[in-house]
């Protein structure tokens, strides 16, 4: 299940700054440039990272713990985190960079402690700050997270959900596009897929459709754009591979196609009309069946329009299966 009313709903974490030193004292940890921290002692931002969960997540965090079943825990390699004080008022180590490690670290420890080999306890964690002294900013956060992943790179659709959090933290659109090294028009192209509806915003989560496929798409159609995509979904032949739609899949509707379904109330009215009127019943039985299975088919159609789908449980609203929530252990 996705995790995309997390990652699309307004990061507001307030950011309250503690004391590096203290949060090591607490911790145990050795110091240096690069600490040596107990992982089960780490926490997260709730909410901060923008990963989907879909399967090639899942995928990157086993292999991450088979890297670590079979080498162990590379120090080399630091998570990056902030000092926050928690509810308690107490200096925590929260990470902004290096989830899916965590992630991995309880499933490889499960499969190190079944062949009876040592397990990870200690993880290195570097804690980065401002050249001008202040706290670190969400939006500072943020481009560290997204910047530090080139190893990883995020999907478009991360980097959307990415840009959508920047301009709500007062980033504008050329900041953005500097920092993160990309295009202004790259930019505005991901933030009109954040405006885009629901199901094309779900297709390109789960890489069955691309950015500027989706961008181009409601650019050129409007609101036809999703029934476009979800037509091309249909007819695309299972071949066991991920679904991938391109261009060459997806059919323009016909202008007589439009107009249907921009007629298609006055066409119900016209029917209902015909059915009451008292030469109805003179019309031969097979043509009043037509009309009445396909008033049928209207009725409900219409019904069915009448429920309000936003209030019924969507892949939107369900968490991931494993989501961490807390500590990280």
């Amino acid at each position: 299940m996705l995790n995309l009313v997390q990652l699309e709903s307004e990061f507001t974490a307030e950011i309250n700054p503690g004391n590096l030193k203290d949060a090591m004292k607490v911790l145990g940890a050795t110091s240096g440039n690069v600490w040596k921290v107990p992982f089960n002692e780490l926490l997260i931002i709730e909410g901060f990272n923008i990963r989907v969960h879909n399967d090639k997540y899942w995928a990157k965090v086993n292999e991450y713990a088979e890297s670590m079943f079979n080498e162990g825990y590379f120090l080399h390699k630091p998570m990056t985190g902030l000092i926050q004080r928690d509810e308690a008022g107490e200096s925590r180590v929260y990470i902004f960079d290096g989830h899916t490690r965590l992630l991995a670290i309880p499933i490889a420890n499960e499969r190190l402690a079944a062949v009876g080999r040592p397990l990870i306890s200690d993880v290195s964690v570097i804690v980065p700050t401002r050249k001008d002294n202040k706290p670190m900013s969400v939006a500072d956060l943020t481009f560290a997270m997204v910047n530090g992943n080139k190893g990883n790179t995020h999907s478009a659709y991360e980097y959307a959900v990415a840009c959508q959090r920047l301009v709500r933290e007062g980033e504008s659109r050329t900041e953005i596009a500097r920092r993160f090294g990309i295009s202004g028009e790259w930019v505005n192209s991901l933030l009109l897929l954040m405006s885009a509806p629901k199901v094309l915003r779900e297709r390109v989560a789960n890489d069955a459709l691309t950015v500027t496929l989706a961008v181009q798409l409601l650019k050129e159609h409007g609101a036809d754009a999703v029934e476009m995509v979800e037509d091309a979904v249909t007819a695309k032949v299972p071949d066991g591979k991920p679904l991938r739609i391109t261009k060459k899949n997806i059919q323009p509707a016909s202008r007589f196609d439009k107009l249907v379904k921009r007629s298609a109330p006055k066409l119900y009215s016209a029917l209902e009309d015909v059915k009451m009127d008292p030469a109805f019943d003179s019309l031969s039985v097979d043509t009043r069946e037509k009309l009445l299975a396909l008033m049928e088919e209207m009725q409900k159609a219409k019904a069915d329009n009448s429920v309000d789908h936003s209030q019924q449980a969507t892949i939107f609203d369900a968490k991931a299966d494993g989501e961490t929530k807390t500590a990280a252990a």
